[in-house]
């Protein structure tokens, strides 16, 4: 499965990025390859004092949501935004968004 495309401006670092085009329409949990696509740990983004964090809630789990936070200070307790979401096309919107 490819990557989920992303505009990325400059500035940014990826930490890690397994966000891919898996469509949440189609997971079916029984069907354990899709569970590596629907984890707590999918896109991490820095820059200076900001993280942008993506994952899949509860993971592995078909009745999940995409859960995205923006945190400043490392202050992962009280994220300055939160964004959840089932939607790949929406999530990705959001993502890039925060990233202006």
């Amino acid at each position: 499965m490819a990557l989920q495309p992303l505009r990325i401006p400059t500035g940014w670092k990826v930490n890690w990025n397994v966000f891919d085009e898996a469509d949440p329409a189609h997971f079916v949990e029984e069907d354990t390859s899709f569970c590596w696509n629907f984890t707590e740990d999918l896109l991490q983004l820095h820059k200076d004092n900001i993280m942008v964090d993506l994952g899949w809630y509860p993971e592995a789990k078909v009745e999940g949501n995409y859960v995205l936070v923006l945190i400043k200070n490392e202050d992962w307790e009280n994220p300055v935004i939160r964004f959840e979401s089932r939607d790949i096309a929406v999530i990705t919107h959001e993502i890039e968004q925060l990233l202006l």
